[in-house]
């Protein structure tokens, strides 16, 4: 019984470097997630900043009400590229597009 227990030790002790790296890479990506956020957020509020001329909160209705506009017309660009994109593909892109 004891001979078993130990075995799996032994396994599970030889994959823990690879559990170690596992992990630090894991929170490795957390990090940078979280900076990217921050940066984005930061972007954000300075975009308000200069479109009102002062510093804005980010729990003001205001800036929630900018944010979600501009994510509207973020997606709105994004629709006009693929379907851009797609007529490309197809050929039928007219003369000035």
């Amino acid at each position: 019984m004891f001979h078993y227990r130990e075995k799996i030790i032994a396994a599970n002790m030889a994959k823990m470097p690879q559990w170690l790296k596992e992990f630090d890479d894991k929170i490795k990506e957390e990090e940078r997630k979280e900076e990217e956020q921050k940066k984005k957020r930061a972007k954000l509020l300075e975009e308000a900043r200069l479109k009102l001329g002062y510093h804005v909160d980010h729990r003001s209705k205001y800036f929630k009400s900018m944010l979600e506009e501009m994510e509207l017309e973020e997606k709105k660009r994004r629709k006009e590229e693929k379907k851009r994109a797609r007529r490309a593909k197809l050929g039928m892109l007219k003369p000035g597009e």
